[in-house]
């Protein structure tokens, strides 16, 4: 935060699971994080493009998984496009209104 600055939260999201329709997870109503180890790979971008409380989530799986196992993609975009197809999910903030349509937003439990 640059000096003098302010900070004001606009709005409070929580982080959930994305897979696609098709995917192990979809049919769960909540999933806790390791859950998630082990459920195949896990698209997601680096840590200056992530805030740090969802890079934390992020890091915890990343750690838990086989190497070739973790994609770090260019942007969030991408992340859309890998688990819209099956080939991947992620650890992502719910946007609510702005959700990305045919996804499964699935909430991390107790997180």
């Amino acid at each position: 935060m640059p000096k003098g600055g302010v900070s004001r939260e606009l709005m409070c999201c929580t982080p959930v699971c994305l897979c696609a329709q098709a995917h192990p997870l979809a049919g769960l109503k909540e999933v806790e994080l390791s859950q998630l180890a082990g459920m195949g790979r896990i698209a997601t971008v680096r840590p200056p493009l992530s805030s740090p409380t969802l890079f934390s989530f992020q890091g915890q799986l990343i750690a838990a998984q086989k190497p070739g196992q973790v994609i770090f993609c260019e942007n969030e975009e991408v992340i859309h496009t890998l688990v819209r197809t099956g080939y991947a999910f992620a650890v992502a903030v719910d946007l609510g209104r702005f959700r990305v349509p045919g996804l499964r937003h699935i909430p991390l439990k107790g997180v």
